[in-house]
């Protein structure tokens, strides 16, 4: 499992580590995969509300997991400036930028 010490800030430098460190990275992918989902989820609640905010984060239907990973992945690595910035963060720019809604 991962060896993040608990307490540990979820940021880019963790991100990045994880993702280049082999005895890591499912953990990143599992985290990658659970911050995705939590975009997903907030993109739905907020097109219920009144106005319905628009989402910017669209998958098409042939997208992966995989490539939601190395979507995050590396835009972590190629991505120092943002070393401090939360996981939640990073993931939403680099989703956006991959997967925009049209």
């Amino acid at each position: 499992m991962c060896g993040v010490a608990h307490g540990t800030p979820l940021n880019g430098d963790l991100v990045a580590e994880m993702c280049q460190n082999r005895a890591d990275k499912k953990s990143a992918d599992y985290l990658i995969l659970g911050v995705s989902q939590g975009i997903l989820a907030t993109q739905a609640i907020d097109a219920g509300r009144t106005p319905p905010v628009s989402p910017i984060v669209c998958y098409g239907p042939t997208a992966t997991g995989a490539q939601v990973i190395d979507t995050v992945c590396k835009y972590a690595i190629g991505h120092p400036e943002l070393a401090t910035a939360d996981v939640g963060l990073i993931a939403l720019k680099a989703l956006a930028e991959s997967f925009p809604c049209k």
